[in-house]
This record gives C-alpha cells, structure tokens and sequence, in this order.
C-alpha cells in the first residue's frame, strides 16, 4: 500500500498514517485583499528637494533653487492628479528653493556693489586718486 491509497483499511484517515490529520486546511484571506500598496514618491518632488539643497553648493546657487522651485510646483500638480506620495518633499523644495533664490540674489547684489565701488574708487578721478 502507498500513500496515495486510501489508509482507511490500515487505521489512517484518507491517505495518512494513523496518528496524523490533515490539519484545519488552507488560512482564509482577510476579505479586503491584504494591506495596500504603497504609493510610490513622486520623482519630481525628490528632485525639487535635492535642486533646492543643492542650491548651497557655490556655482549652483541661482540655477538649484529656480529647478528646485520650478520641480516643486510640476511635483504638486502631478501629486494631486495621481494621489502620489511626495506632497510634503515638494513643498520643502519649494520654501528652500526659494529661501536659497532670495539669499544668492541678495549675495549676488551685495558682491556686485562692492565691486563697483572698489572699481570707482580706484579709478583716474575716483575717490581714490590723489
């Protein structure tokens, strides 16, 4: 006899040796699926964050913090079309962004300013010149 015969002569219950069951069957799904999925984060929020940090970097300053601003706004529109995640990583690079914009456009004055009146001052005729 084998397994697969049926082990009723021999004591057993449909096919098992005797001493053992089949056990209580497969575990029931819960009725909704399981938990969701989660969504994914929304690219150009991440982006917008990163541009807008990387705004501190020297070179970067001006052109980081308008992508960061500019990705911003393009993640928040994407963000309540889709239902992404990321809402909160858009707004961070959009207030960073434009902290960073508002400090290197002050910076950029406050440098141009003092070149000029170096230049003005040591120029023939200028303040300077004896």
């Amino acid at each position: 006899m084998t397994w697969g015969d049926n082990m009723s002569s021999s004591g057993g219950q449909g096919g098992f040796p005797p001493g053992y069951s089949p056990g209580p069957g497969p575990t029931p799904q819960p009725p909704w699926g399981g938990p969701p999925e989660q969504q994914a984060t929304n690219g150009f929020a991440i982006a917008s964050l990163a541009c807008s940090v990387a705004a501190l970097l020297p070179f970067v300053g001006i052109v980081g913090a308008i992508l960061g601003i500019v990705f911003g706004f393009v993640a928040r529109s994407r963000i309540r079309m889709s239902g992404e995640r990321g809402a909160g990583l858009a707004m961070a690079g959009i207030v960073v962004g434009t902290v960073m914009l508002v400090v290197a456009v002050v910076l950029l004055a406050v440098i141009l300013g003092a070149v000029t009146t170096v230049v003005h001052n040591n120029s023939p005729g200028g303040l300077g010149a004896g």
